[in-house]
């Protein structure tokens, strides 16, 4: 399926349709809202209770059937949602192509694809055929959850490698950084070049580019954050172009990791959202470590999920809609070929790098949240700051230091009826913004998160705990001293600021 071209608009027709947007609130949080969905990313045509709430949603639900989801919409339909532009002028734009065999209908060419207060234009998912060489995918998996790991502030200089439409660059230009988005494909950067003069952002720079080759196009004084989500998926012969990694096993992944690190700033971070192998003995720490070596940049490991080679396979062979059929033959194909590159599993999930001005870098492995919402940058940053801490104090000393929570952390308790009376039975603390860790605990664990204050330190707590529980104090500090990494870690206590 050929991409159509990109469309030439002049900035009287952007200005209209930026207007068309705010009245019809065809924005993210509104639209999410009317539609009932968590995200947009692989919403396709069988999500019949998706369409009836749009269907009662008015032109901007309207709007969104065509031009968000794909649907086919009559010209009249059309007309209402966008007025007073016309429907004729949208197909004389590029934006609406009427149907080949002559019917009263008509379809969206590009995809309208709300981020936030942004609406960004991408090519529309060919869900059981994506491999057009110049294709520009909206947001996957990786970008929707990256997206919320955009630095805040003015000042901030970000890098994005692999920008597509270029979601993440204009994402930080609109948070007042500024920045440059390349990419190999002529036609993901005309789109965001476009996207940028759609949502009147003036402070970003779009260049076609080899991330690998960047000299030309980069500030040789580095970036301040640097994003990128390269072909990652590892297979053992060509596939997808924009997704599909070249080389053998997960060496661009590799090379993708160390561009983004020589590129940071002094205390600037990295984001690098991949598929990589865990080697048959699950060393990974040790082959990521290798990844890093030399480049004077902490690395911390955020894991969403890992697959066996067969798991993985199948997942990539039979597409996004798991429709396909999965030929036994190819599945095999790509099983032995794992099998020659001794892979034991495959991660999925981020690697973040964090340039030190000073000092031993250090690994760190986690396991990330199940949900990565608003304002996460800050919780990268303050993750950073945690096993900072792990790293530069003794294990021994982690009770001597006043703690405190977040405003943000919630703990939930479930009470059970005993002989005794009501007791707690079960706590689960958890995060409601950024990086939304969960954790469930024993109540002893509830009792010191929330005893935590700023000014009585773990050790002191013990004693406490210790006479409510009808436990030892050094039971007590065992026991904290086995939690309190994890609960910085997960950022349900810091450390207190007493300055």
């Amino acid at each position: 399926m050929a991409s159509h071209p990109v469309p030439q608009l002049a900035p009287e027709v952007l200005s209209s349709l930026r207007e068309l947007f705010a009245r019809l609130d065809y924005y993210e949080s509104h639209l999410l809202q009317v539609t009932g969905l968590e995200s947009f990313f692989l919403v396709t045509r069988s999500a019949e209770q998706m369409f009836a709430r749009l269907a009662g949603a008015g032109p901007c639900g309207s709007l969104a059937r065509v031009m968000l989801f794909g649907s086919r919409a009559t010209e009249a339909e059309i007309a209402e949602a966008i007025a007073p532009m016309t429907m004729n002028d949208w197909v004389r734009w590029g934006l609406l192509e009427r149907h080949p065999d002559g019917k009263d209908e008509l379809r969206a060419t590009l995809v309208f694809y709300p981020v936030g207060d942004l609406v960004l234009l991408f090519d529309r998912p060919h869900l059981e055929d994506q491999t057009d060489v110049d294709h520009v995918m909206s947001l996957g998996g990786g970008t929707s959850s990256m997206r919320f790991l955009v630095p805040r502030g003015e000042g901030t200089r970000a890098l994005d490698l692999g920008t597509g439409g270029g979601t993440l660059a204009l994402l930080t230009a609109r948070a007042n950084a500024s920045g440059l988005g390349v990419d190999i494909n002529e036609r993901a950067i005309a789109l965001a070049n476009l996207n940028a003069a759609l949502n009147g952002i003036d402070n970003v720079t779009f260049a076609v580019a080899d991330m690998f080759d960047l000299d030309a196009v980069a500030d040789p004084e580095g970036y301040d954050a640097i994003y990128a989500q390269p072909p990652f998926v590892i297979r053992p012969d060509a596939g997808i172009v924009y997704r599909d990694a070249v080389g053998r096993g997960d060496e661009m992944v590799a090379a993708a990791v160390r561009v983004a690190g020589k590129r940071l700033r002094q205390g600037g971070m990295a984001v690098v959202f991949c598929n990589w192998i865990v080697p048959r003995g699950g060393d990974v720490a040790s082959r990521l470590g290798d990844w890093v070596e030399g480049l004077g940049c902490d690395t911390l490991v955020l894991e969403v999920k890992e697959e066996s080679p067969s798991e993985y396979a199948t997942r990539w062979l039979q597409g996004p809609t798991k429709r396909t059929a999965v030929d036994p033959e190819e599945h095999e194909k790509w099983l032995a070929y794992f099998d020659e590159l001794g892979v034991g599993a495959f991660a999925t999930g981020a690697i973040c790098l964090r340039r030190r001005a000073e000092g031993r870098p250090w690994l760190h492995l986690s396991e990330a949240p199940e949900r990565i919402g608003v304002d996460a940058s800050d919780d990268l940053v303050q993750l950073f700051a945690a096993v900072d801490f792990l790293s530069t104090h003794p294990h021994e000393t982690l009770l001597d230091h006043a703690l405190v929570p977040p405003p943000f952390l919630r703990i939930r308790q479930e009470l059970e009826r005993t002989d005794a009376g009501w007791t707690v039975a079960e706590s689960t603390s958890g995060l409601t913004r950024g990086l939304m860790f969960e954790l469930n605990h024993d109540p002893a664990v509830g009792d010191f998160i929330q005893a935590c204050d700023g000014e009585a330190t773990p050790a002191e707590l013990a004693t406490r705990i210790a006479e409510r529980h009808g436990e030892s104090v050094e039971r007590v500090k065992e026991h904290l001293l086995g939690v309190v990494p994890m609960l910085l870690i997960y950022g349900f206590l810091r450390v207190a600021d007493r300055g």
